[in-house]
């Protein structure tokens, strides 16, 4: 945990809360750059009450599977299964490691972790948010 200007900063993979604890966990474009995603997703789960809510964006394609990029070792070192991808970061000149792409499937893998879940995509050219995507989960066990 970290706090940098009254915001705390998680890792989404060890989340300091108890189990069943939280209605709602909101996060916008962070999954793609977890490596393993699938163990935050678990650990989201662990942590929402069953009927809660995880609002999220990641970048998706809706014509391809998910697709694992790259995976860190035991020895910390990173592997890559396909060329590096680097996301625009305003606190990094060289931009955010993209671990995952998110695909078609999502809905299909994160039910398998208890979550039902709906897309959204949001069309609002006024706020910058043409063709953004949105997940709507919600912990069914």
């Amino acid at each position: 945990r970290r706090v940098v200007r009254d915001l705390v900063s998680i890792d989404l993979k060890r989340i300091p809360f108890p189990d069943g604890s939280l209605d709602m966990i909101i996060t916008s474009d962070v999954f793609e750059h977890i490596d393993k995603p699938w163990e935050a997703f678990s650990e989201v789960a662990r942590v929402l009450k069953v009927g809660g809510y995880h609002v999220f964006t990641v970048p998706l394609s809706d014509s391809a599977p998910t697709v694992e990029r790259a995976a860190v070792g035991m020895d910390g070192a990173v592997t890559y299964l396909l060329p590096p991808v680097y996301h625009g970061n305003p606190l990094s000149l060289r931009g955010s490691f993209v671990f995952t792409d998110f695909g078609n499937d999502i809905e299909k893998l994160l039910e398998a972790r208890g979550f039902e879940t709906q897309r959204f995509e949001v069309t609002n050219t006024r706020y910058g948010f043409h063709g953004t995507k949105i997940l709507l989960s919600k912990r069914i066990r």
